[in-house]
C-alpha cells in the first residue's frame, strides 16, 4: 500500500468515527456489543439498527456491587391492566438511589408489562457478570388489556454495564403466553420464560422464532442459571419450586424439566426469584404466599442429594413479609438477601435486605416504590471489576468460509492515541489485545483481494469479544 492509499486510508476511518460519535450524541446510545453497520436495503438489518438505539442513556455506567431494581410504572396514573413502562433504578446497597434509567416505551423498539401483573418485570444479571436483561411487550405504555396475543413481539433488553439498553431482540412467536424474565451467560444466549410456551432459546440480535426448551410445564416464571445450570420456577401441577432444565445450559429443543428432590409437588405454593450459593447447597426462594403457604423468604439447603426447607425467614407463623424479586450476596459468613415485597395496588411496596443469622432475622428497608409505581425484580448491577485489558478478535473470511489471509484489519476508538493495525495471518484471524473495558471502537477490514459489502462493525467492549468476523463477498475476488 502506497503512503498515499494509507492517508487516505486513515482518513476514511477518521472521518467514520467522526460519524459514530455525532450519531452516539445525537441519540444517547450505542449499537450492541459486536453489532454491525447494518447494509442499507437490509430490513432485518434496519430493525436491529433502529432498535440499537431505542433505550435511553444514563446518566453514569453503573457501579459494580450496586443492585438494579425494575419500576413498574412513571407515577402518572394508578397502575391497571393496561401495558405499563419500565425504569431500572440503580440503589446502593443501603437504599441511596443513584441513578434511573428509563426503558423505550412509547416508540418501537419497547418494553412494556401488564401494570398489574405479579410475574412480569423481573431482572435477571448474565453469569458473566457483565449485563442485566428483562423482558416485555413491544406495545406502547397506555395500551388497552388484551395486547398478549400471538401477532405482539417479546422483546429483550439487555443492559450493559454502561447502562446502554439494547432492544434489538425480539422472539414472535410467544403465542398467548405473558413474558416474565431471561436470563443470559454472556450477553448472545438468552433464555426467556413465557406463561404458555414454557422455557425459550434464542440469540442476541434476533428478530423471530425462538427454540422451546421442554414442553412441560409450560407455565413458568423465573429462569436463572447457577454454577452453570439452567433453573426456572413454576407453581403449575406438580412443578411447585425450582426446576433445572436438561443439563447445563441446553440450547436444544426437548430438554426434560426436572423438580429438585425435596421440593414440593402438591399443595399451595407461590415461587418467584430464587438464588443458589457457588457450592450448590444453599438456596432462598422468594414466595408470595400466605403465612401457612410459605409466604417470605424461604431457606432450602442440599444434603444427600435432597433439598431440604430450614426456614423461613419474616414469616414468624403468625404474620409474613411476603416477596416476589430477590438476589443474594454470597460472599460474606452470612448471605445477604435483596428482595422486593408484594402489595396491593395502588400501595406502594418496598425493597428490603435481610442478612441471614437465623430463623429470626429482621429486614431492614431500603427504598419504598415512589406513588403509583411498584417494584419488581432486583438483581446486582452489571460490570466486573478489573484492572486488566480486553481484546477484539475475529476471522475475515470468503463467503464460503476460508480464511483471507494479509487483510489489513484497523482499530479506531476514542481510548486509542492513533489507529491500530494488524495484518490476518493463515487462517484469517486477527487480534487486538489491551483494550480498555467500557469503550467503543471501530474496526474495519481491508483486502487487496476481497470486497466486503460490511467493512466495519463498532464494538461497545466490555468483556472479551472473539467474534468479530468479516466475511467477504461472494465472487468479489479482485484482479491482479
Amino acid at each position: 500500500m502506497s503512503n498515499n492509499q494509507r492517508s487516505s486510508s486513515v482518513l476514511a476511518i477518521r472521518f467514520l468515527l467522526a460519524a459514530f460519535i455525532a450519531v452516539v450524541f445525537l441519540t444517547g446510545s450505542t449499537i450492541g456489543t459486536g453489532a454491525s453497520i447494518s447494509p442499507s436495503g437490509d430490513k432485518k438489518g434496519e430493525r436491529e439498527t433502529t432498535k440499537g438505539v431505542g433505550g435511553e442513556s444514563p446518566a453514569a455506567a453503573f457501579t459494580p456491587g450496586n443492585l438494579a431494581v425494575v419500576q413498574i410504572g412513571d407515577g402518572s396514573a394508578v397502575l391497571t391492566t393496561a401495558a405499563a413502562s419500565l425504569s431500572v433504578l440503580e440503589y446502593t446497597t443501603g437504599g441511596t438511589l443513584v441513578q434511573t434509567i428509563p426503558i423505550s416505551s412509547v416508540t418501537s423498539p419497547r418494553v412494556t408489562v401488564t401494570g398489574t401483573s405479579t410475574s412480569e418485570g423481573h431482572i435477571v444479571r448474565s453469569t458473566n457478570g457483565n449485563f442485566l436483561t428483562l423482558t416485555g411487550y413491544d406495545i406502547a405504555a397506555g395500551t388497552a388489556a388484551g395486547f398478549i396475543v400471538a401477532g405482539t413481539p417479546r422483546t429483550i433488553a439487555r443492559i450493559g454495564a454502561s447502562g446502554t439498553v439494547d432492544l434489538t431482540t425480539a422472539f414472535n412467536d410467544g403465542s398467548t403466553g405473558s413474558v416474565r424474565s431471561v436470563v443470559t451467560t454472556d450477553g448472545t444466549n438468552l433464555w426467556q420464560t413465557n406463561s404458555a410456551n414454557g422455557v425459550r432459546y434464542g440469540t442476541f440480535g434476533a428478530v423471530g422464532t425462538s427454540t422451546q426448551m421442554s414442553s412441560t410445564p409450560t407455565n413458568v416464571r423465573v429462569t436463572k442459571i447457577f454454577n452453570g445450570q439452567l433453573y426456572v420456577t413454576s407453581a403449575s401441577g406438580t412443578f411447585l419450586g425450582v426446576s433445572s432444565i436438561g443439563v447445563g445450559s441446553p440450547t436444544t429443543t426437548g430438554q426434560t424439566t426436572t423438580g429438585l428432590p425435596g421440593l414440593p409437588t402438591s399443595g399451595t405454593h407461590s415461587p418467584y426469584s430464587f438464588s443458589i450459593n457457588p457450592a450448590g447447597t444453599i438456596m432462598y426462594i422468594a414466595d408470595d404466599g400466605s403465612v401457612a403457604n410459605g409466604g417470605g423468604i424461604q431457606k432450602w439447603t442440599l444434603a444427600a442429594g435432597t433439598w431440604s426447607l430450614a426456614y423461613i425467614l419474616l414469616n414468624n407463623g403468625t404474620t409474613t413479609t411476603a416477596t416476589r424479586g430477590l438476589t443474594v450476596d454470597w460472599s460474606g459468613a452470612n448471605p445477604v438477601i435483596y428482595a422486593t415485597t408484594t402489595s396491593t395496588i395502588p400501595a406502594s411496596n418496598t425493597l428490603i435486605s435481610v442478612t441471614d443469622t437465623g430463623a429470626g432475622s429482621a429486614s431492614s428497608l431500603l427504598a419504598t416504590s415512589p406513588t403509583n409505581t411498584i417494584f419488581r425484580g432486583v438483581d446486582f448491577a452489571p460490570g466486573v471489576s478489573t484492572a486488566a485489558g480486553v481484546g477484539i478478535s475475529g476471522r475475515v473470511t470468503t463467503a464460503e468460509g476460508r480464511g483471507i489471509t494479509n487483510a489489513a484489519v484497523t482499530i479506531i476508538g476514542n481510548t486509542l492515541a492513533e489507529p491500530r493495525t494488524v495484518i490476518t495471518g493463515r487462517r484469517g484471524t486477527y487480534m487486538f489485545d489491551d483494550l480498555e473495558p467500557g469503550a467503543t471502537y471501530i474496526v474495519t477490514v481491508r483486502s487487496r483481494r476481497f470486497m466486503f459489502s460490511n467493512p466495519s462493525q463498532v464494538i461497545s467492549i466490555v468483556d472479551n469479544v472473539t467474534d468479530a468476523d468479516f466475511i467477504a463477498d461472494g465472487g468479489t475476488s479482485r484482479g491482479r
